[in-house]
């Protein structure tokens, strides 16, 4: 994966990394150009271009999808119907049960963002439903801005998102890659 599509590379700090994209994050926000420039090395082109479609979209950064877009019912429905249900097996062999114990989640979603699946450690997964990470949501650009599910989606392309390339506030603290299927 090039570097336009990858957060982090190796050797660089991840620490440094996250402030620099922070600051621009900010610096995005606020509208101040000039120092958008100064830090315009820091944010991958493909971030900044997915920050831009999130504001035009007025995707709010403070907002976040903790209400299922999904009933119970169409939710069963999709995952019944889904191409992906009848690798879920495997899926869950090679993925899921692995990311049990390592501190990892593993969602599955459909074409529109809507997560269908979402498995891996109990303990984070309890984290990432505080901010609406759950089976049922969506996270579409349309819906919660720049995001690896969202994002890979929108591009077509596998994709990583590094802390605060998260157009959300609450997904800050949060790094994930996601690839179209």
């Amino acid at each position: 994966m090039s570097r336009e599509w990858r957060a982090l590379h190796p050797g660089e700090s991840a620490g440094t990394r996250r402030r620099e994209i922070e600051r621009a994050y900010e610096s995005f926000l606020d509208n101040d150009l000039q120092a958008l420039r100064r830090s315009s090395g820091h944010v991958r082109k493909i971030v900044l271009d997915s920050w831009r479609r999130s504001v035009d979209r007025a995707v709010d950064p403070e907002g976040r999808p903790t209400a299922s877009v999904l009933n119970a019912h169409e939710l069963r429905e999709l995952r019944r119907i889904h191409p992906l249900a009848a690798a879920l097996p495997v899926l869950e062999r090679l993925l899921i049960n692995e990311a049990a114990d390592s501190g990892f989640i593993v969602a599955v979603g459909d074409a529109r963002g809507r997560l269908l699946w979402v498995d891996g450690d109990h303990q984070l997964r309890g984290k990432a439903e505080d901010i609406g990470f759950m089976a049922g949501t969506d996270w579409s650009e349309l819906s919660i801005g720049t995001s690896a599910p969202g994002s890979a989606l929108a591009l077509d392309h596998p994709i990583q998102a590094f802390g605060a390339e998260h157009f959300n506030r609450a997904v800050h603290q949060w790094s994930c890659a996601a690839t179209p299927v």
